[in-house]
């Protein structure tokens, strides 16, 4: 099956639901930002977009998919991935693209992104019977030792 290379447009409206999402101009090029905050940029090539991750998450990407995900060495300070766009598949480039989104996110944003959307929202889903830590520290024994009154020695 032949697959349709994706673009900067297709880059835009995979993450176009996302509040605060903004198209603009980096160094002469187009952009993505969120509330005037780059995310991503087109290179200069047109094939290549330049996107905003963590050190981390750029070495992972790179070393699971070097042909898609690369750097060069004008970036290698810079917590940032190159995303060769003919080889990603949308829904790769949707993920590194909500990843940035969710960086450089306000709480505002984040706050209302999660309650538009609570299915796609990524993270660890817990099962209601497990307990988070607040629930967790109050029915500990040991919590509630240490939150029982003292008694005074006479």
């Amino acid at each position: 099956m032949l697959r349709v290379p994706l673009t900067f447009a297709s880059a835009k409206a995979l993450i176009a639901h996302l509040p605060g999402i903004e198209e603009g101009t980096s160094y002469g090029t187009a952009a993505l930002k969120v509330r005037r905050q780059l995310i991503a940029r087109l290179r200069e090539d047109g094939e290549t977009l330049v996107v905003l991750c963590g050190f981390d998450e750029r070495d992972l990407r790179m070393q699971a998919r070097p042909d898609v995900f690369f750097n060069v060495a004008h970036y290698y300070g810079y917590p940032t991935v190159l995303v060769h766009l003919p080889k990603v598949s949308a829904s790769e480039l949707r993920e590194v693209l909500e990843v940035a989104w969710r960086r450089a996110a306000t709480a505002k944003l984040l706050a209302e992104w999660k309650a538009a959307t609570p299915e796609s929202r990524p993270g660890p889903l817990r099962s209601p019977a497990s307990p988070t830590r607040k629930s967790a520290a109050r029915k500990s024994p040991i919590a509630k030792l240490s939150n029982a009154p003292r008694r005074r020695r006479a």
